[in-house]
């Protein structure tokens, strides 16, 4: 599903020996995605979607605005996923191509992924086809309708690959798809950027570092759950802005020496929206949050880290900030997004031992009647709550 994020956002600005594979794929389902890159010319990514685990417990009938399991996915197979991410890829007009989708599901352990593998299956009318072997286990379907004759092409791989178990379906006419072999391709290539990639760069630093694993120590959806009184159950990863390991050689070059000789390891960076509603949920019209958390080599270059942050784009900074963490700054303001819809905006940054983190909340956008003051100082009040349980995930 396309969506189309109001946030505001800005991570901030600033004025040897072979390394043994990893046991796990470490890094987010949608690291490993086929990109335009991987595609022939005039292919583009369309839509894809994200769900978590905390997604796939909830049970969509009961939740208008959940995102709905696809029905390629057998319900069994599901079980301790983690993250289930879908891409789908559209062909050039009056390609004799019709549909290419790829789904990379991520299980807690190894163990889970065999279990889901072996009882993945596509549905009825497909049948196994034998084919070249694909990452550490895979199998490969041919659709075969019956009673229609119809010259067509319709394959499906899946494989797996330590924890992570991928899916690629392509659709098209059989001139085009006369086998499997370009479905496999297209696997394979996932396959080795699961493998390449198991681990990444930002995590191996952070390791080397002795410091842990950024994405668990931000806000998920549990505790968002609880902080939040007005649906906080219904926080979700965008999946229009997924989230990120920021690296220094990410950043413009004068940012990059800044953050060098700060001794910035790395960070992270994650976006979610909350809609309340059907309507939201396709248009991502209601509250949105943004976290990140950089992870610094000493604790005193923390501060500098977070003086250098130039906060909310076209906002003044608060003269009293919150008082979260050792120190911290904040802005909060009642922006314009680009539609012309008023939006209460409010950003606190704060240190935390060796770490600078930030929580950005946006409202929804505000009606004409609405007392944009109190508005304002709500989402300051909830903004404030949140920075206040990241800053205790960090101090953990």
């Amino acid at each position: 599903m396309k969506r189309n994020l109001l946030l505001v956002f800005c991570l901030f600005v600033l004025a040897g020996c072979a390394a043994p594979a990893p046991a796990l794929v470490l890094g987010d389902a949608w690291d490993y995605q086929l990109t335009t890159a991987d595609l022939p010319a005039g292919w583009a990514l369309t839509d894809q979607t994200l769900q978590t685990a905390v997604d796939l417990s909830r049970p969509p009938d009961v939740d208008p605005a959940a995102p709905v399991v696809t029905d390629t996915v057998p319900a069994g197979s599901l079980h301790n996923v983690e993250q289930l991410y879908t891409a789908r890829y559209t062909p050039p007009e009056d390609s004799d191509y019709v549909d290419f989708t790829l789904q990379i599901l991520l299980y807690r352990t190894v163990a889970d992924a065999q279990a889901g593998m072996d009882i993945e299956s596509p549905g009825a009318d497909w049948e196994r086809v034998d084919a070249s072997a694909v990452g550490e286990q895979s199998q490969v379907w041919r659709y075969t309708p019956p009673d229609i004759d119809v010259d067509q092409g319709l394959y499906r791989v899946d494989f797996r690959y330590r924890n992570a178990v991928g899916s690629v379906t392509m659709f098209g006419s059989a001139d085009v798809l006369p086998g499997p072999d370009e479905p496999l391709r297209y696997a394979q290539r996932v396959a080795d950027k699961l493998k390449a990639g198991a681990e990444p760069a930002a995590l191996r630093d952070l390791l080397k570092a002795g410091l842990p694993d950024l994405r668990a120590r931000l806000l998920g959806q549990t505790q968002l759950a609880a902080l939040d009184p007005a649906l906080g159950e219904r926080w979700i990863i965008s999946d229009q802005y997924l989230g990120g390991w920021t690296l220094n050689s990410d950043f413009s070059e004068g940012a990059r020496a800044t953050l060098n000789q700060l001794g910035r390891i790395a960070g992270y960076q994650l976006y979610m929206v909350k809609p309340v509603n059907a309507e939201e949920f396709d248009q991502v019209a209601g509250s949105a949050l943004f976290q990140q958390i950089s992870a610094y080599r000493q604790a005193s270059a923390a501060p500098r880290g977070l003086r250098a942050m130039i906060g909310l784009p076209g906002a003044a900074e608060l003269s009293s900030p919150p008082s979260v963490g050792e120190s911290s700054r904040a802005w909060s303001q009642v922006m314009t997004s680009a539609d012309g819809a008023s939006i209460a905006v409010t950003e606190i940054s704060f240190v935390v031992g060796r770490y600078v983190a930030t929580v950005q909340l946006q409202s929804p956008p505000l009606s004409a009647e609405a007392d944009r003051q109190a508005a304002l100082a709500d989402n300051l009040a909830l903004a404030r709550a949140l920075a206040q349980a990241l800053a205790d995930n960090l101090a953990e």
